[in-house]
């Protein structure tokens, strides 16, 4: 359960740096992160 646990941690650490990413690129260059935003945050998770 342990090893689950971190597993999940891990999972919302990752979620969490990918939305704040997301949220700068998306304000960093916005037209081309519009495209960004979908692929991104399933690339990087899995």
């Amino acid at each position: 359960m342990k090893l689950l646990n971190k597993f999940y941690a891990a999972m919302a650490a990752t979620v969490t740096v990918v939305a704040v990413t997301v949220g700068v690129v998306n304000k960093t260059l916005t037209p081309p992160a519009s495209h960004f935003r979908f692929k991104l945050p399933r690339t990087t998770i899995f």
